[in-house]
């Protein structure tokens, strides 16, 4: 593979990585031959991000960043991703940032079991758009590979509403997915209709023990 991506989960109140993504991460450092890992999101619009000491935000990706360097990986092999706040911001970004200009074409996303389905359907749909255009070696086209990792650490409640939000994001992107046949088209629509990345658009964030997921 070309590099090993690992979605954000989110930070607990201190700053520090919630048990869920240091699977995620754990599971990285476990199949790491030495090619690049990237982290992912800034963040997620459903909390604030917590402060360091000096009062500037902790983005997810630069923690996660931090624990593979403490754990061996070495800087040059590590790439941040630090523009997204959801799931289609982190394919995106990760396309526009990373892999397309770098050409890192074969891909291992490791995600949690109570995020893979939805994962795996944004990131199948964004790797694929404009594919024949952009590449003229067939061979040089994208190639997804998934790796679930069990919910460690999540409350049994928040997973039960998490798997809830889940599948009802899943019906939202059904709908969206098959308008959008290409990058411009996804670029369009992400700047200017989706309620995170647009100009004048309030997020619906979400309430209630689901949060303990985030």
């Amino acid at each position: 593979m070309d590099a090993i991506i690992i979605p954000g989960g989110g930070l607990n109140p201190d700053g520090s990585l919630p048990l869920w993504t240091k699977s995620r991460l754990e599971k990285a450092l476990e199949i790491w031959k030495g090619e690049k890992i990237i982290t992912l999101s800034a963040g997620t619009i459903h909390k604030p991000n917590p402060l360091d000491s000096k009062g500037r935000p902790i983005l997810e990706c630069a923690a996660a960043a931090k624990y593979l360097k403490v754990h061996g990986v070495d800087s040059s092999c590590i790439l941040q991703e630090s523009c997204s706040y959801d799931t289609i911001g982190n394919a995106y970004f990760l396309r526009t940032v990373h892999t397309g200009p770098a050409k890192l074409r074969k891909l291992t996303i490791i995600n949690s079991e109570f995020h893979i389905q939805r994962t795996k359907r944004i990131f199948d749909w964004i790797f694929s758009l404009d594919q024949s255009e952009e590449d003229s070696n067939k061979s040089d086209r994208y190639v997804l590979k998934y790796i679930t990792v069990e919910n460690t650490g999540v409350d049994k409640g928040a997973l039960s509403a998490r798997r809830n939000r889940e599948i009802q994001s899943i019906k939202s992107l059904n709908v969206v997915i098959p308008k959008i046949k290409n990058m411009k088209a996804l670029h369009d629509w992400l700047f200017t209709e989706h309620e995170t990345y647009s100009v004048g658009k309030k997020p619906k964030r979400a309430s209630g023990n689901v949060l303990d997921s985030y």
